[in-house]
């Protein structure tokens, strides 16, 4: 047998113990054949047994275990701090129901099967920094009183830690997961540190309690769940998730913070957020926070989101979206209760706001444009972005503000536009008056009712001439009647294959042209009595056909040739102008006349007595 004794360093000097081979005791031999493990089964349990003395220091370090090991079967109850740093488990190591009342040590111990902690509890720090774990490990119902250190751990196996309990500090920094980890219903009482944490498998944190700080900084995920999970104060800085990271039901209490994060795609449906929000400088293929509550301010700074939903939202305080980038962002049905402002933001397909509702905000688009970037504040609508403002409610639409936006591709149905500003506002040309986004796809897709597009040209109208606007206004009454004109169309065709009665239908159809009639002659003669140019034009025309009608019937009633014809124009000129200003009338002739110089005339008067009132006004 060698001599000598082994230098192997342990917690209070070197090991001292005789050498069996290679300069190595028996505890600190590798590679054992079976003669030597069995030789260190006597010896370890030896040891172990000293434990119910309640040693003062229990000294494994750097111990090879060739067999497995279940330290309860030697005492359940340390009394005394216990090391198996850089120690080495070739099979399994149980350490199942064993109170440790003092510091337990397993940094840089190398476990080569299953390693199993559930039920134990650590009355003081838990030490298993730098730990290698090959096959599974678990501490479920594990109750950690002080410090649990796991910073730098590599986990090759599954990792179990249900309903674990951490009433003090845990430190999981720069630790990797191989496999899937399982921290459900598990309580962090003091701060969480998962910071450089990096798991290639996915982790389910599902019903976890953060009391103090969660800090997964620079942590990388792929999938991770923390739905029905509480947090105070969580830090996701640089954080990157490369698959689905779900916090479905999620609250934080206090500030929740994405710096610089990369998402795949998150779901943080029904989550509540009662403090502040910042996401800054992150992005994600596809966010999800629809049903949620943020008490607090938000704000979404750089942000990068291709696919975002934000329906059913509360948003109780500010909300700022800065210097972002959306694909497609929705708000249906959202609520917001404090300011809101997009501000340098590029909406690039669809952005909506259907049914949301605004009570006392100010919410600005500001310099939206399809083109060139401004300079200063603005948020620009891509070419192909729709801008759904359809349903909404807005307490005090005083406080929103469209300013130099371009409104082809924005939708304002059942909207409360009063009072809202329109600020250089850039409505679509068609038939040479602004027309709405729509009305453009009523025409092109005859999609939608006409009577709704109608009343957003009214209340557009109202708008508009409460800001004395009237130009646009008359624009925008002038869309008012084509879409009541389109409407009357609409029922009348639906009437025709679901009618009345023969005899019923007759007077309904009369009704029905004669409105018909009044609405084209409207449009024709006077644009709705937005024109004072086409019945002015059109008097003259009046005047002269009537004139010929009068020629026409003098020529055939008294056989007059076209030399005697010639010498009645001038007092059948003279004539037909005091008819057509009503005054004379000596036949059924000059009644006709009279009606419709009377129309004419009406429309000249309507058109110019609005264009006086409105300069007047203005």
């Amino acid at each position: 047998m060698p001599s000598g004794r082994c230098q192997v360093e342990m917690s209070k000097g070197q090991c001292r113990r005789v050498i069996v081979r290679d300069s190595m005791c028996i505890f600190h031999l590798k590679n054992k054949n079976e003669e030597e493990a069995e030789g260190f089964k006597r010896a370890i349990s030896k040891e172990l047994m000293k434990l119910k003395s309640g040693v003062t220091l229990a000294d494994f370090r750097g111990f090879v275990f060739p067999r497995g090991i279940r330290l309860s079967d030697f005492c359940v109850h340390l009394k005394g701090p216990i090391v198996f740093s850089e120690a080495t488990f070739e099979k399994e190591a149980v350490f199942v129901g064993v109170t440790f009342s003092k510091k337990a040590d397993f940094s840089g111990a190398t476990f080569m099967s299953k390693a199993d902690w559930s039920n134990t509890k650590f009355a003081e720090k838990a030490d298993f920094s730098g730990a290698t774990f090959m096959s599974k490990a678990d501490w479920s119902n594990t109750k950690f009183a002080e410090k649990a250190d796991f910073s730098g751990a590599t986990f090759k196996g599954e990792v179990g830690m249900f309903d674990a309990e951490f009433q003090k500090e845990a430190d999981f920094s720069l630790s990797t997961f191989e496999e899937d980890v399982f921290l459900i219903g598990s309580r962090f009482q003091g701060r969480a540190s998962f910071a450089a944490l990096t798991c290639s498998g996915k982790v389910d944190l599902f019903g976890c309690v953060f009391h103090d700080e969660a800090i997964f900084s620079q942590a990388s995920f792929k999938n991770a769940n923390f739905s029905e999970s509480q947090f105070k104060a969580a830090y996701f800085s640089r954080t990157e998730f490369s698959g689905i990271a779900q916090f479905l039901n999620a609250t934080f209490s206090g500030e929740a913070n994405f710096f610089i994060a990369r998402i795949a795609e998150a779901d943080f449906k029904k989550a509540r957020f009662e403090n502040t929000v910042n996401i800054i400088e992150s992005s994600s293929g596809k966010i999800d926070f629809s049903g949620s509550l943020f008490s607090g301010k938000v704000t979404f700074e750089g942000v990068e989101f291709n696919e975002s939903d934000f329906s059913q939202v509360r948003f109780e305080d500010r909300t700022v979206f800065n210097n972002s980038d959306f694909a497609v962002a929705r708000f249906d049905g959202s609520k917001f209760h404090g300011k809101v402002e997009f501000s340098n933001c590029r909406f690039s397909k669809v952005l909506r706001f259907s049914g949301a509702l605004l009570d006392e905000p100010s919410i600005v688009f500001t310099s939206a444009s399809v083109a060139s970037v401004a300079p200063g504040n603005h948020a620009i609508l891509g070419r192909d972005c729709l801008l759904a403002f359809d349903h909404v409610q807005v307490r005090h639409p005083t406080r929103l503000e469209f300013r130099e936006v371009d409104m082809s591709r924005i939708s304002l149905l059942d909207t409360n536009l009063k009072g809202m500003r329109f600020l250089k506002a850039r409505w679509v040309r068609y038939n040479g008056r602004d027309t709405t986004y729509d009305e453009m796809i009523l025409n092109e897709k005859a999609e939608g009712d006409p009577e709704s597009v109608a009343e957003l040209y009214r209340r557009l109208r109202q708008n508009y001439e409460e800001s004395l606007r009237y130009t646009d206004a008359g624009d925008f009454f002038i869309g008012e009647m084509e879409m009541r004109k389109r409407s009357m169309l609409s029922v009348d065709a639906s009437r025709g294959t679901h009618g009345p009665s023969f005899s019923s239908s007759i007077w309904i159809t009369l009704n029905q042209l004669g409105a018909r009639i009044a609405f084209y002659g409207y449009d024709i003669l006077g644009r709705y009595g937005e024109s004072y140019w086409r019945p002015i034009l059109l008097s003259p025309m009046v005047m002269i056909l009537f004139l010929g009608i009068r020629l026409l019937i003098s020529l055939v009633s008294q056989k007059m040739c076209f030399s005697q014809i010639s010498q009645l124009i001038l007092p059948t000129l003279r004539r037909s102008v005091f008819v057509f200003f009503q005054l004379q009338s000596e036949d059924v002739l000059d009644l006709f006349e009279r009606v419709f110089s009377g129309i004419l005339l009406g429309l000249t008067f309507i058109a110019l007595r609005r264009r006086l009132e409105r300069h007047g006004a203005q």
